[in-house]
């Protein structure tokens, strides 16, 4: 899985542009959004393949342009300033299922499915920064923590005090460290091999901007999650049909990488360092409480409650984390004839965000005959960052949707919302 990482993180290693900016948090908020579409085309109990797609339009012109950044400041600066201060993503996601036997109990109807999924996300915010040499060694942070603290030692690197290297721009900065050692520098070349064997660098080049902070150098945040999530899903309903739910046992495993990178690293080719794999299995939970009347329900859920941990790797875990993901949910479903309307509204929440940055509430206009078998159906919804506009075609054995999602927030956390577009196509049996 981390080989299939590599091509979406070339020369994408992030520094941080805003201390009030978590480019972790912002994926996970995107990603739990996407949640909340599929959550708003429930599966029936059938055999079924779902394919979902979101990304934003400039995504692939970033990754293509940050894998040939030049070999100077200013071929990274020109390569990258189109994108400065927007948030590029990517999203996609396949799913199967398939039901398992119904049954009865305590006046409570089950009907269990098995469930196979497997996503991958990517997020990619570049900006300009004022970098210090501090930062520079400081993001290092595939090596050991106690080589980073050698290296700090030699700070300033032109200066007695530190590693009394004399260098001038493009030099390599790692191997002036080994041949101008002081006292307080204590470098060794076993270090700086490991260092660009870990980074996939030639060099770690000085910039004479980044060494005095005499202007910005372009930065790059990059975040991408691997996720695999399989289990049985018991969904229950109570024979008056007002109590329904759902509890899912899973095996969930994730993969991500969440990197610094600067012009020095960028420059330094460190598009082809060795990703470590922190794949972290755990067995969780999902439970789903709800009440429906004729018209109304309403339901809290909570997801990916961690019970226990299968495997682990050494080298560290996801920086995604474990926290659970909480759901509210309201809607209002009123039929005549052929028309349907579902008006919903809601909100979630995960670690890193809360309540307040994920709320919702829209509108699916639809058009069913022939038992719902063939249907057409408009969404119009609202959230604190986007309006969306989405429309969904339906026939007995597959749908369709395609939605735009416009901005209407100028900026979160200093960075440009930007516009986002989604597909999904679902075949069920």
């Amino acid at each position: 899985m981390k080989k299939m990482l590599l091509p979406l993180l070339m020369c994408c290693m992030p520094l941080v542009q805003a201390a009030d900016y978590s480019i972790v948090d912002r994926a996970k908020l995107f990603d739990d959004k996407m949640k909340t579409m599929e959550m708003l085309n429930p599966y029936g109990h059938d055999f079924y393949l779902g394919i979902n797609a979101a990304l934003t339009t400039e995504i692939t012109d970033l990754v293509d342009k940050a894998t040939d950044v030049g070999s100077n400041v200013d071929d990274v600066n020109a390569a990258l300033s189109p994108f400065y201060d927007k948030e590029q993503a990517l999203r996609a996601k396949l799913e199967i299922g398939f039901p398992l036997p119904s049954f009865s109990a305590f006046n409570i109807n089950f009907t269990p499915d098995f469930e196979l999924s497997a996503g991958l996300l990517t997020m990619l915010t570049p900006s300009s920064e004022f970098v210090t040499l501090s930062t520079v060694i400081e993001n290092l942070d595939q090596i050991p923590a106690d080589i980073r603290d050698s290296i700090q030692g030699c700070i300033p690197i032109n200066g007695a005090s530190g590693a009394n290297c004399s260098l001038s721009e493009g030099d390599d900065i790692l191997q002036c460290l080994v041949d101008s050692g002081t006292a307080t520098c204590d470098v060794s070349q076993e270090d700086v091999d490991l260092i660009k064997e870990v980074y996939g660098i030639d060099s770690l080049p000085y910039i004479a901007d980044i060494d005095d902070q005499s202007s910005e150098v372009p930065v790059l945040h990059a975040y991408a999650k691997m996720e695999v999530k399989s289990g049985v899903k018991f969904k229950y309903e109570t024979e008056d049909k007002h109590i329904f739910g759902h509890l899912a046992l899973n095996a969930l495993g994730r993969l991500d990488i969440y990197k610094y990178a600067d012009a020095s690293l960028l420059l330094g080719g460190g598009g082809d360092m060795e990703i470590n794999n922190n794949m972290l299995m755990n067995m969780t939970l999902d439970y789903k409480l709800g009440y429906r009347n004729t018209n109304y329900s309403v339901f809290t859920s909570i997801e990916d409650v961690k019970v226990s941990e299968i495997s682990s790797e050494e080298v560290g875990t996801p920086a995604f984390g474990t926290d659970p993901l909480i759901r509210l949910h309201s809607q209002f479903d009123y039929k005549l004839s052929i028309f349907k309307v579902a008006a919903f509204l809601g909100s979630h929440a995960r670690s890193g965000y809360g309540f307040g940055d994920a709320y919702y509430l829209g509108a699916d206009w639809g058009v069913h005959i022939w038992s719902d078998r063939l249907g057409l159906t408009i969404r119009t919804m609202l959230d604190k960052e986007h309006a969306t506009l989405g429309f969904r075609a339906k026939m007995w054995f597959f749908q369709t949707d395609l939605m735009a999602k416009i901005a209407i927030a100028d900026q979160v956390d200093n960075v440009k919302v930007n516009e986002l577009y989604t597909a999904n196509i679902r075949f069920f049996f």
